[in-house]
């Protein structure tokens, strides 16, 4: 593991100080843990996102639904 100096800013310390009083978290250690972890999952939903907009962008032009047509179709489908 590798140790990295930081300073924080004061807000910064106070966030993470109100979350260990809380009890939600034993130490600092844990909070940061808790954030790298957060952002990482954060990352990977971006990610994520943007493929389905670049797979969405990539499929072609928008088609027009009529929606309550399509909605009345289904419906029928589905009593028969």
């Amino acid at each position: 593991m590798q140790n990295i100096i930081y300073t924080m800013k004061q807000e910064q310390q106070d966030i993470i100080d109100g979350l260990v009083q809380s009890g939600e978290y034993e130490n600092a250690q844990q909070v940061l843990d808790a954030a790298v972890k957060s952002l990482d999952s954060g990352a990977d939903k971006l990610q994520r996102l943007r493929a389905l907009i670049k797979e969405g962008d990539e499929s072609g032009a928008a088609v027009h639904v009529d929606v309550e047509k399509r909605l009345t179709e289904l419906r029928q489908r589905a009593r028969a």
